[in-house]
């Protein structure tokens, strides 16, 4: 339940409690996964990390009528997964990578109307294969609004599903390869407005689903499902801005956090044995503050992706030491793009899918995307000192013949030899021990 052992660690209170600060800095460099001709070849990304640091980022491609999965290795080119045929559905998908055998599981609703249930798909090893998902309280309803997914400690799937004012809980047995659905009491949630009635879903470390979402009355409602029902905490929240969805996670020990709009800013929301904590994290953001999403890492850091909706830019709000705000792409425009999904690393590095509505293309941002930069050769994300050693051991001379075996990616300019050329390019990628180095670094 939602009281069971919520003490924050003194490590988390500076965090959680800090000042509130914002610095916008340099944009951070993007990756193009696949490109489009706008930005309706693609629906709203969804993104995970697999056991192997893989970046994996789901989507649906509005023009081939498929559903794609792109990997993204820390140190290789992006690829694409056989997609799967959906026809037209999609709107949106959720991603639940498998840690114990590499399994990625895609779930999605249709959301146009056409077709009813929520259905999924798994990916193995560069192999796909698509099913419906039979929920048994499904087929006499309408098409899901919106999906969300999540595991529990064992990688059992939990999906909500929202039904116009209604919402479904199911759980996924492995053994009898069956949905079973989980009654979440009756629950008047707010349909009025394009994204208030949304809900999210997050998973607490005992293995618990956790689900926030608003009430008609303008109340955010917080519950965790366990074995002897739902226990519902709500926040009284008269103020909630129509024009902005809540997104959900929870801390380190189990207490969920919840973050939403008001009239007078940014907030996020603790629930805890002794009641709810209210911080304003931002109060520039009273106004133009679109959708978003929300995760915390192992030590209880918040990272936040939203969306400008004056702008049209997407960003990235974090805790550390304070809240700091930094831009991760300005050039997205007001189309389907505009939904950001965030994912954290196990080193705690956050990378953002989005898809850029002005030119059509569908990117990912951050520390945890980096692909190696020419002169990486460490693959650590940075060029350095290191790397320089690197090139100097590898020193063939003009014209002097191949490298060596352990010394085929020094030669940058691909000419047979590791001359002063290549040094010369590296200096263009030098980025120190600190910086993230760009990929894009040897580009005119």
């Amino acid at each position: 339940m939602l009281g069971r052992g919520f003490i924050v660690p003194l490590a988390c209170v500076s965090i959680l409690l800090g000042a509130t600060a914002s610095i916008v800095v340099a944009q951070w460099p993007s990756l193009t996964i696949e490109s489009g001709a706008s930005d309706v070849f693609f629906g709203r990304p969804a993104a995970a990390f697999d056991q192997d640091n893989h970046l994996l980022v789901a989507y649906y491609h509005f023009v081939d009528r498929d559903l794609g999965v792109a990997d993204l290795t820390p140190c290789g080119p992006v690829s694409i997964r056989p997609r799967i045929s959906t026809g037209n559905i999609g709107r949106g998908a959720c991603i639940l990578v498998d840690t114990a055998n590499s399994r990625q599981a895609v779930f999605w609703g249709t959301g146009d109307g056409l077709v009813a249930g929520v259905r999924y798909a798994v990916f193995a090893s560069g192999l796909h294969g698509d099913a419906t998902a039979g929920i048994p309280t499904m087929p006499s309803l309408p098409p899901p609004a919106g999906v969300k997914a999540r595991l529990d400690s064992q990688d059992r799937p939990y999906v909500l599903a929202r039904y116009a004012s209604s919402l479904i809980l199911a759980r996924f047995n492995i053994a009898s390869g069956q949905w079973g659905a989980m009654s979440l009491g009756t629950l008047d949630l707010a349909t009025t407005g394009t994204t208030r009635s949304g809900a999210d879903l997050a998973v607490n470390p005992e293995g618990e689903p956790v689900i926030a979402c608003v009430s008609s009355d303008n109340r955010i409602l917080v519950g965790t499902f366990t074995s002897g029902g739902v226990a519902w905490r709500s926040h009284a929240v008269s103020d909630l801005a129509t024009d902005c969805d809540i997104a959900l996670a929870c801390d380190p020990v189990g207490a969920p956090l919840v973050m939403c709009k008001r009239s007078d800013g940014l907030h996020l929301l603790r629930f805890h044995d002794l009641g709810v904590t209210d911080q304003l994290v931002e109060p520039t953001l009273a106004a133009g503050f679109g959708t978003h999403s929300l995760a915390v890492d192992e030590v209880g850091r918040v990272f936040l992706a939203w969306r400008d909706l004056t702008t049209g830019a997407v960003m990235l709000t974090e805790s550390s030491f304070g809240w700091h705000t930094s831009l991760v792409d300005a050039g997205v425009t007001m189309g389907n793009g505009s939904y950001p999904a965030i994912a954290l690393n196990r080193q705690g590095l956050w990378a953002v899918a989005y898809v850029n509505a002005e030119n059509g293309t569908l990117k990912v941002a951050g520390p945890g995307a980096r692909l190696r930069a020419p002169g990486d050769f460490d693959c650590d994300g940075h060029v350095d000192q290191v790397d320089a050693a690197h090139l100097r051991g590898c020193l063939t001379g003009p014209n002097l013949g191949p490298p060596d075996a352990n010394c085929t990616d020094a030669n940058l300019d691909a000419d047979n030899d590791v001359d002063l050329d290549d040094y010369g390019l590296l200096q263009r990628c030098l980025s120190g021990p600190i910086d993230w180095a760009d990929p894009d670094c040897l580009l005119p």
